[in-house]
């Protein structure tokens, strides 16, 4: 990643507050992980393909919940394709686990609504599995 984009996400990762601001983290990791797909290594492109997919029904559950007006901001940090790919790599999990901890403060914050528990449990879930894939654990 350049400079501008470095910036970019961390001025995302520092503004990501609540529901909404969890949305913003896990699209732009999941665009990161999508538009950083490296075709030289296999191995890293499979693994970015499979956290995107993760990334993208963690989306999901998050939209089932979240109307549109609470802030979220569809930020796509642009063409990654040139950059080294275990760079991207580890971009997408800083904005995991930002996204991770936006989660588990929005459902920490949401009283004792049931559902915003198990939205947190779902979307953890798969924000986990995402880093997991990325970070060379098994899965």
């Amino acid at each position: 990643m350049d400079a501008e984009q470095r910036q970019q996400a961390e001025s995302l990762v520092a503004g990501a507050v609540g529901w909404g601001g969890a949305w913003t983290l896990v699209y732009a990791a999941g665009q990161a992980a999508l538009n950083g797909t490296d075709p030289s290594s296999t191995d890293l492109a499979v693994r970015l393909t499979y956290a995107a997919l993760d990334l993208s029904f963690a989306l999901t559950e998050l939209e089932s919940v979240v109307p549109p007006e609470v802030g979220r901001a569809a930020v796509d940090l642009g063409e990654l394709s040139r950059v080294d790919g275990q760079s991207v790599a580890a971009a997408v999990v800083d904005l995991v686990v930002a996204a991770e901890r936006a989660v588990i403060d929005a459902a920490a914050h949401a009283g004792p609504d049931v559902t915003s528990t198990l939205l947190g449990a779902r979307v953890s879930s798969l924000l986990s599995a995402a880093r997991l894939k990325l970070s060379g654990g098994a899965w």
